[in-house]
């Protein structure tokens, strides 16, 4: 009893729902076919159906959209009757160039005026391929000629008229030899190459004669070119054994390194040679010589012409050269070739990178102000050429007393660097300070570049003109001085007073011994000069030089340096010359100047070497004075020296 209650008004509802959905109506759209597809100018169609649900009649209106703007037909609008169906035809016409790529979506949309639903569906358009190659020989040429033994090539070209990447297959087929063998030993008898639609591909079909071919014969060649669609060009080619043999002997571009040349002009030469043993004496070949621009489809920029007689080649050799400037810097090729009748004989070529040339230089010199008494003194100019390509540079000085240069003009390659001892002539007026300016002007850019160097000369005095004199009068006091001051315990002590003046007086007048003040003098015009060479120079024996050095060094009128395994020695006030480091070096300095105290493991990860390397370079650096190496416990620690920094 209770479901047949609990039923009823469920029932009564349903109804309800139904009637009201009947009047209001319902849009319905579908289409026979979600997809289709077609050759280029054709029309595909599509059948679709528009129902109206509902319980009066009403109309729908069709709107259509696609992806390619491809042109469309359909009806604007249907009226279809209440709980009846309408089929319209969708028209869509492939454009007549049309690619394969192109798949086009076409949105229809139907729209029930009275009751306001609508209802959507998609279709989606393909193209079908069209096959059709087209094959030909590059500027005609169909004939071909090689001596025994060598490589002949023949140039075509193939275009893909279709709307679609066809793979497209070259097959040759030539005949056999008079003695039974193949004339023709083919490279690629087969090639399959893929040729993008509407577009075309070069190609050489390449192949080596037998050297057992005989001279003068002429074969037939049949090419076929078959698109993978079905259609086949068929070609024909004639190859003529010859008894002639040429060849391009040297390609070469000037300044060109490992493929670069630095330089905004190209300028190529190339000789030709040849084993021709012709016929005739009409026999002409065309040499070329081209430069090419490959990122602009190959066009040529400069071209070399030289016609010559095969023959004269026989007995000696032709060389052509062309020169071009681009307008830009990059990669070119510069090919060389010979020619008869259309036919290359003879090919070379290569790519090179045109770089643009870089001018610059550096002008330093480390000693700038040195002292001079009657002897010259030579500075040292250092010019590096920091460019990359070389340079001649133009050495001046200005200057209103007398300074010599070892040389005024010199050229220098990149990286490389040149010292120029500039020497001031000492004269009678000269006295104080001069001030000279060294100028060096690049010959190539005239960029001027400038150094100042000052010599210190010593003003003359007379005072040493009285010095035996002064010796008698001392001395006479001396002894006067001994007399009065021994007869007393005071005049001892007063006596004995004066001894620290008198050793002061002694280490002030060092250089009154002979061989000493010979040696400081020495040092003084030779700054630098090693042990073993004062010691040839001047003829003083080991001990000898060895005390006297000690003692200037002592007093302070030298300073020595340990430069690999020879001591240098300076005068006390001379400014040491830097070492010139090399690159790895120069590494190590820069990095122990940023971490100093670190050890050479540590130093070793930073510079990326090996810790042998990095201990070598280290012994190195603090024999040379530029490095010092403390002891910490079992540690040693690196630090750069104070009078590098």
């Amino acid at each position: 009893m209770w479901r047949e209650r609990a039923g009823a008004p469920l029932l009564g509802i349903a109804i309800v729902l139904v009637s009201l959905a009947l009047l209001g109506g319902a849009a319905g759209l579908t289409v026979d076919r979600e997809s289709g597809s077609g050759l280029p100018g054709e029309t595909v169609t599509f059948d679709l159906f528009v129902t109206n649900d509902g319980a009066e009649n009403d109309r729908a209106i069709i709107s259509v959209n696609d992806t390619y703007g491809w042109n469309l037909t359909w009806p604007g609008n249907l009226s279809v009757g209440a709980g009846n169906t309408r089929n319209f035809t969708l028209e869509v016409e492939i454009p007549a160039d049309a690619l394969t790529t192109e798949t086009d979506t076409v949105r229809v949309v139907a729209s029930f005026e009275g009751s306001g639903e609508n209802d959507t569906v998609e279709v989606v358009v393909g193209v079908e391929q069209v096959f059709d190659v087209e094959a030909s020989f590059i500027m005609d040429i169909n004939t071909t000629s090689a001596p025994p033994g060598r490589r002949a090539k023949l140039p075509l070209k193939v275009l893909n008229l279709g709307n679609g990447q066809d793979i497209v297959k070259i097959t040759v087929i030539a005949p056999k030899g008079p003695a039974g063998e193949d004339t023709f030993e083919f490279l690629k008898q087969s090639v399959e190459m893929p040729v993008p639609a509407r577009n075309y591909r070069s190609v050489y079909v390449e192949l080596s004669l037998s050297a057992r071919a005989t001279p003068g014969e002429s074969f037939d060649l049949t090419i076929y070119v078959n698109s993978s669609g079905g259609p086949t060009n068929e070609l024909h080619a004639t190859v003529t054994i010859e008894d002639h043999d040429v060849w391009i002997e040297h390609l070469n571009v000037t300044g060109e390194r490992d493929g670069d040349v630095i330089s905004d002009t190209i300028e190529a030469f190339a000789r030709f040679g040849s084993n021709y043993q012709g016929r005739s004496d009409e026999d002409i070949a065309l040499l070329m010589l081209s430069v090419r621009d490959p990122r602009n489809n190959g066009t040529v920029l400069a071209t070399a012409l030289r016609t010559i007689r095969l023959g004269d080649l026989v007995a000696g050799s032709a060389t052509l050269s062309v020169r071009c400037t681009p307008a830009e810097f990059g990669e070119y090729t510069v090919e060389a070739m010979i020619v008869q009748d259309d036919v290359v004989w003879a090919t070379k070529s290569m790519n090179i990178t045109l770089v643009e040339p870089v001018y610059t230089f550096e002008v330093r010199c480390l000693e700038n102000v040195l002292h001079a008494d009657d002897e010259p003194v030579v500075f040292v100019i250092d010019v590096d050429n920091l460019g990359n390509v070389p340079d001649t540079y133009i050495l001046e000085i200005i200057s209103f007393w007398t300074f010599e240069a070892a040389f005024r003009n010199f050229t220098l390659r990149p990286k490389d660097e040149a010292h120029v001892n500039v020497t001031f002539i000492p004269a009678d007026s000269a006295e104080g300070s001069i001030i000279a300016q060294v100028r060096v002007r690049s010959l190539t850019t005239s960029e001027t570049q400038s150094v100042n160097i000052r010599v210190l000369v010593s003003e003359e005095e007379g005072a040493g003109e009285g010095f035996p004199v002064l010796i008698l009068v001392a001395a006479a006091v001396a002894v006067m001085a001994l007399v009065f001051f021994t007869r007393t315990e005071v005049g001892w002590l007063a006596l004995l007073s004066l001894l620290p003046l008198y050793y002061r007086i002694t280490g002030q007048r060092v250089l009154d011994n002979y061989i000493r003040g010979k040696i400081h003098g020495y040092i003084i015009a030779n700054p630098g000069d090693h042990y073993n060479g004062i010691k040839e120079v001047l003829g003083i024996n080991n001990g000898t030089l060895s005390y006297h050095l000690k003692v200037l060094e002592r007093e302070k009128l030298v300073k020595s340096r340990m430069d690999g395994k020879y001591k240098r020695f300076y005068p006390y006030e001379a400014k040491i010359p830097r070492k010139r480091l090399t690159p790895i070096q120069k590494l190590i300095v820069d990095r122990l100047a940023e971490n100093p105290g670190i050890s050479q493991r540590k130093l070793a990860k930073i510079v990326g070497e090996s810790v042998q390397v990095v201990n070598y370079h280290i012994r190195n650096l603090a024999a040379a004075g530029v490095v010092e190496v403390r002891k910490l416990g079992n540690r040693s620690q690196c630090y750069v020296s104070e009078e590098w920094k």
